[in-house]
């Protein structure tokens, strides 16, 4: 019973020697953690797996009514609104990522895409997809059995009269600087009689503008009769002269001989023994 004891008195003091060491252990541990930054006592969140959401298309959908959807789809899934961005450009195709490329770039100091806010984007896309600038582009597209309500605003109409006359006589136009004055009006501000004087003045000045650097070159219009005539005898005279300087290949019509030209004939002073007609000569047959 004596060797027992003291084979379990050993074994109690090498556990006592353990635990403080694991003691000893533990203390250092908490020493170097004092050391680094303090760490939250709340768990780190974990990021859900947000849905995808179809990305903005100007052909079937006007900027407001996708704004809206975008915002309650934000709403329902709960994204913070420093992210709200980054899932807004995650969400869209190339052609859109490329816009607000272009529009981070240009800012004063240029930023990348990633730092614009979703503010600066919305107002970006709410001017570049105006739903009243290119209307009536929308609504003359689509003549016909089917007509895209999403992008040609019809319940915006008050007068359906102006309206058919403007979007008809928009649509007929084929200059080009024409038409680029008429969009840069927005749809409020243009009925049909602003259309056409806007389209009258447009292609007046390109006019105006052509002929002062190119110089102005009159036409004539009309002829009266004594310009008819002018114009018919000079006309003879042209002919005469040309007859004249071929030499001796025409026939005198004083004399008939061809060896020198009418003004020079010898004869043009004569008088016909025949009919007595001054510079023709008398012919036998």
């Amino acid at each position: 019973m004596s060797e027992m004891g003291e084979i379990v008195e050993l074994f109690r003091k090498q556990m006592e020697v353990q635990q403080q060491q694991i003691e000893e252990q533990r203390k250092q541990i908490e020493k170097l953690l004092s050391f680094l930054d303090p760490v939250s006592a709340t768990p780190p969140a974990v990021a859900s797996s947000v849905p995808s959401f179809p990305a903005f298309d100007p052909t079937s959908e006007l900027w407001k009514e996708y704004w809206a959807r975008f915002k309650t789809f934000a709403g329902a899934n709960s994204i913070p609104a420093e992210k709200l961005a980054q899932v807004f450009l995650t969400n869209q195709t190339t052609t859109t990522f490329k816009l607000l490329s272009t529009l981070a770039v240009q800012q004063s100091p240029p930023k990348d895409i990633n730092e614009l806010s979703m503010e600066n984007i919305a107002e970006f896309m709410e001017n570049q997809y105006d739903p009243r600038r290119f209307v009536v582009r929308e609504r003359g597209s689509s003549f016909g059995p089917t007509c895209s309500a999403a992008t040609c605003d019809f319940a915006s109409i008050k007068d359906p009269q102006d309206e058919a006359l403007r979007t008809r006589f928009i649509c007929s136009i084929s200059n080009e600087a024409v038409l680029k004055a008429l969009f840069k009006i927005k749809d409020d501000d243009l009925s049909f009689n602003r259309a056409v004087q806007i389209a009258v003045e447009t292609e007046d000045a390109a006019h105006v503008a052509k002929e002062t650097v190119y110089g102005t070159k009159t036409k004539m219009v009309f002829k009266t009769d004594e310009e008819r005539l002018t114009n018919v005898s000079k006309s003879k005279r042209d002919q005469r002269s040309r007859g004249s300087k071929t030499g001796s290949t025409q026939k005198c019509w004083r004399c008939g001989n061809t060896n020198h030209r009418v003004v020079e004939c010898r004869f043009k002073n004569a008088k016909c023994n025949f009919c007595g007609t001054l510079a023709i000569l008398q012919r036998h047959a």
